[in-house]
Parts: C-alpha cells; sequence; structure tokens
C-alpha cells in the first residue's frame, strides 16, 4: 500500500511540474515564415509601435460633445481631406474650411498627439445645420490626440469629446 501511495505520490508531482509556466522572456519574439510558406514575418513590437498613415479623405461618423452625451449622427455629410503637407481641408456641412495640423509624435492616453488649427472657413449661414457645423469646428480645434484603426480615424479631446470618421472610398 505504501509502495502504491508512493507512486501516486510521485507520478502527481510529476504531472504538476509540467503544469508550471516558464517566466516570461523580456526579448521580443519574432515569427519567420517556414521556407514554402506564404506565411508573413510577424514582429509584434515593432508592429504595434507603428502608426497607420492619417492622409486621405475622411467622412464624419459621429461625434459628441461630452462623455455623457450620446454620440451624434450628422444630419448633413461633413467631409475632410488630411494632406501630406501639413494642411487639411473638407467641407463642415455647409462651409468650407482648412487647417494646418502637426503631428506632435507624443503618445497620450488617447492616442498619437497631433495639434489642428486654427481652423478657418467661408461664411455661409445655413440655418439647420449651423449649431452643428460650429460644435464639428470646436471639436475640430481641440483635438488633441487622434487614432486609425483600419479605415476609422478618432479625432479627441482630453474632455471626451471626439469625432469619429470613416474613410471616403
Amino acid at each position: 500500500m505504501r509502495k502504491v501511495l508512493l507512486i501516486a505520490l510521485v507520478i502527481l508531482t510529476s504531472v504538476l511540474a509540467g503544469c508550471t509556466s516558464q517566466p516570461p522572456t523580456s526579448q521580443p519574439v519574432t515569427t519567420l515564415p517556414v521556407p514554402g510558406s506564404t506565411l508573413p514575418v510577424i514582429s509584434p513590437t515593432i508592429s504595434a509601435a507603428l502608426p497607420q498613415p492619417i492622409e486621405g479623405t475622411w467622412v464624419l461618423k459621429t461625434m459628441t460633445t461630452d462623455k455623457d452625451t450620446p454620440a451624434g449622427i450628422p444630419t448633413v455629410e461633413i467631409n475632410m481631406t488630411i494632406k501630406d503637407d501639413g494642411t487639411l481641408v473638407g467641407n463642415g456641412g455647409c462651409n468650407s474650411y482648412s487647417a494646418p495640423y502637426t503631428i506632435t509624435g507624443g503618445i497620450t492616453t488617447f492616442g498619437q498627439g497631433i495639434t489642428i488649427g486654427p481652423v478657418v472657413s467661408t461664411l455661409m449661414y445655413c440655418r439647420p445645420t449651423s449649431e452643428q457645423e460650429s460644435t464639428y469646428f470646436e471639436i475640430l480645434h481641440d483635438t488633441s490626440s487622434y487614432t486609425v484603426n483600419n479605415d476609422i480615424l478618432t479625432l479627441r479631446v482630453n474632455a471626451g469629446n471626439f469625432l469619429i470618421f470613416e474613410r471616403a472610398p
């Protein structure tokens, strides 16, 4: 009986020892493709740090004015084209606008750092969209960070205001 218990204890110890995890390595892991394979080389420590391009034409899908306000869907098309020369242009639903922008290079809690402005626009008055356009220009001017995730651009003000765009086809 003692012999059976001793063997059972040795087996149990061996099984439990096999279930322990190894301490994580501090070296980045790079997966290399197998010869003849079509799998890409993946280096998570490098690809995670590279921001996606912000340049292109974007259409506003939603905006919010503070954390407690539900997202607002624009009643007219608001768009923006971000150029690689440090300027952006667009239509706020009634007026054309433009502004300089600078990617600051810093990383914030909400994404890459960016400054936009001053925003200048034409001065037409469009009663149904005037308030919406003013809110849009205000958030755009106060933007402090951005993220690009696939074809979605989010511009955010630290106070919680944000604009969400979808890349135009």
